[in-house]
């Protein structure tokens, strides 16, 4: 399917002239509001950027229900543990065609803190699921893919500016 510059905008939020292009991989320095699928998110780097936009391509082709970014704050109990963390709040909510739901969470690379969340979350929220996380092996194989080229509002790697 073809996107117009008009429904480009209307998922991303910019114009062509407004998309930036920016250098590198996993980027957390271009973190900002983004409205993405009528959703307004503040998203933390280009991979988020990118992964957004994903949900929303993923959404409009009927593949998935809906998304959501940062819907719920998970709280850990402080009588369990001597430190925190004590909450977390997982990147994305994805709501399957059937209803269900999953977990994504977008990782440039894991730090302590992180998986004690993961390993919290997993412990006190069984119900919830896993989570799935996508990393540098997922935007490898988007890379692969041509992913950049498919899905609108996808935020290039670029040096150029546009």
């Amino acid at each position: 399917m073809a996107w117009s510059e008009k429904q480009l905008a209307a998922l991303t939020g910019k114009t062509l002239k407004q998309k930036t292009h920016i250098a590198g991989g996993y980027r957390s320095n271009v973190k900002g509001w983004r409205t993405i699928g009528g959703k307004r998110c503040y998203l933390k780097s280009l991979w988020e950027i990118n992964y957004t936009c994903y949900l929303e391509f993923l959404k409009q082709k009927g593949s998935i229900k809906d998304w959501h970014y940062e819907p719920k704050l998970f709280r850990f109990p402080k009588k369990d543990y001597d430190a925190g963390p004590f909450l977390y709040k997982p990147d994305f909510k994805i709501i399957n065609l059937d209803g269900s739901h999953v977990w994504h969470e977008v990782k440039g690379w894991m730090n302590p803190d992180a998986k004690k969340k993961l390993k919290r979350f997993h412990k006190h929220f069984p119900k919830e699921g896993t989570i799935i996380i996508i990393g540098k092996d997922w935007f490898a194989d988007a890379s692969r893919k041509g992913l950049k080229h498919l899905v609108p509002g996808w935020e290039g790697l670029s040096s150029q500016a546009a």
